[in-house]
């Protein structure tokens, strides 16, 4: 095995999560679920990072964060058309997960102090005046479009991956098995992503029901 449950299920509901915020951002119907979702992404964000630490082993950063050098050596080898004889993310994939990560948390946490003046709030907008509110929801709507931007380079990388090089990436991340993976993952993984999680979201959905407004 390679990827364990937790980068799995995290990654497919990852993709769910950010399709139901494109779709629900301009329904005035489904705001209040959209800024439950925004929150719901950050606390997977810091669940990913502190998983990155202390997670398995093709989870941690350690495993795939490259200097440029090495990143670069990636990215031609990815254009060359050769396999890298890695188990987990190459250093080009690993500068994609680190950039998703990045514009995650970037869109959530401005989410927070969003307001279109009218009908929503962010939780955290009152803690801000109505120019600086105003300026971070513009940031907001850049960066969503700057996600689609990356998420759009992430799938076509994949593509030229399970269609061009013939790496069943996509499988991957459904059965966790890839070639040269040889980790066992026990319960004890199990036992320990809980326990991240929980700390996760009891800080920060916690932190923002003493703070915010809903």
């Amino acid at each position: 095995m390679v990827w364990d449950v937790w980068v799995r299920v995290g990654h497919w509901l990852v993709v769910a999560l950010i399709g139901f915020q494109f779709f629900s951002g301009g329904d005035l119907d489904l705001i209040d679920w959209h800024a439950w979702t925004g929150i719901a992404l950050l606390t997977w964000v810091a669940f990913r990072v502190l998983w990155g630490f202390v997670g398995t082993r093709h989870a941690r950063f350690s495993d795939f964060v490259g200097s440029p050098a090495q990143i670069k050596s990636s990215f031609r080898k990815l254009t060359q058309r050769q396999h890298e004889s890695v188990a987990g993310h190459t250093h080009a994939g690993g500068l994609g997960v680190i950039a998703l990560l990045g514009l995650v948390a970037l869109l959530a946490m401005t989410g927070l102090f969003a307001t279109d003046d009218i009908i929503f709030d962010g939780p955290l907008s009152h803690w801000v005046d109505s120019d600086v509110a105003g300026t971070v929801t513009s940031v907001h709507h850049l960066l969503s479009k700057l996600l689609i931007l990356t998420i759009v380079g992430h799938v076509v990388a994949i593509a030229w991956h399970q269609g061009v090089m013939k790496e069943p990436l996509i499988q991957g991340m459904l059965h966790g098995r890839k070639a040269g993976g040889q980790e066992a993952f026990g319960q004890a993984v199990l036992v320990r992503g809980l326990l991240v999680v929980g700390v996760c979201a009891l800080t920060i959905v916690g932190g923002l029901l003493a703070v915010g407004r809903f």
